[in-house]
């Protein structure tokens, strides 16, 4: 064989020499990053004899640990407030209410139905009042408050029914064109269902694999696991009352009761619930937020 053919990657990236030498460069790496990390802090110490940026914790300085007080990366002192607001106007969410929309004024007549409504509305000095009921979907208020005195709030009227959860129970789906659509496998005790893009907030966790195949770039010591079937599967989690399905490759002809597998690029779902009971008579969940 000619000593200068080219061997193929894979067949020597296993090999004691080749692990060796990847593991003596990534050594001599951090090696280097530690030894410009540590000159950079020398730098930072005799530009700022103060000790504004000290070695052991940017924007921390042994003095405020001492003391107990806490300090923003910036350096700059944060205070904790205590609460003094006179509430100007208070938000009312309540997504049971008959009447509840997102276009209301938010009194408690005529409620918001979803937090995202209220936290895009409240102002420093108001508050938010949700009524009991699970709320699948995040609390991101666009703004905070100005002082002890100007804050935001959000309060549950009734504390401990007042749910914040990332699973979509399919059952409490109010809006018509927004219900699941079961459909039975033919022959089978399979039963497919069409994943709604509205009910995901941020994306179709099922559409999305465990692991973004541009991840084996990084690590290219993972690259053998690229088709291993768990990895292959997606983010989507799925529950029947408490119990949690078992997802399965994609190709499995033959569910075992309580697992699941997603067809269509992530736009089906395919399930055989426990109990082979009908899915639109038990509690499904969805995973909708990562």
């Amino acid at each position: 064989m000619n000593e200068n053919a080219h061997v193929p990657h894979h067949l020597y990236e296993d090999t004691p020499a080749y692990v060796y030498g990847r593991a003596c460069k990534r050594v001599l790496l951090w090696l280097f990053f530690l030894g410009a990390l540590q000159v950079g802090m020398t730098a930072s110490a005799e530009e700022d004899p103060q000790g504004a940026f000290p070695p052991f914790a940017v924007g921390i300085r042994p003095s405020d640990v001492e003391a107990g007080g806490v300090v923003l990366p910036n350096g700059q002192p944060f205070s904790f407030w205590e609460n003094g607001t006179e509430w100007t106007r208070t938000w009312y969410v309540d997504r049971k209410h008959p009447d509840a929309d997102d276009q209301n004024d938010g009194s408690r007549e005529k409620p918001l139905r979803t937090l995202a409504a209220a936290a895009q509305r409240v102002e420093p000095g108001q508050r938010v009042c949700v009524f009991p009921g699970v709320y699948s979907e995040p609390l991101k208020p666009i703004r905070g408050g100005t002082s002890a005195e100007n804050m935001i709030g959000f309060y549950a009227l009734e504390p401990g029914k007042t749910v914040l959860s990332g699973w979509l129970d399919l059952q409490s789906i109010e809006r018509p064109w927004l219900r699941p659509e079961w459909k039975r496998v033919e022959d089978s005790p399979h039963w497919e269902l069409p994943l709604h893009g509205a009910w995901f907030p941020e994306e179709n966790l099922f559409a999305r694999p465990r692991m973004d195949q541009d991840a084996f770039f990084r690590m290219p010591w993972a690259r053998r696991m690229r088709e291993h079937p768990e990895v292959l599967l997606s983010r989507g989690m799925v529950k029947q009352g408490s119990r949690r399905l078992r997802e399965v490759p994609n190709g499995t002809e033959t569910l075992e009761p309580g697992t699941f597998k997603v067809i269509h690029h992530g736009e089906t779902l395919v399930l055989r619930t426990f109990g082979d009971v009908p899915p639109a008579d038990t509690g499904i969940q969805l995973c909708v937020r990562s």
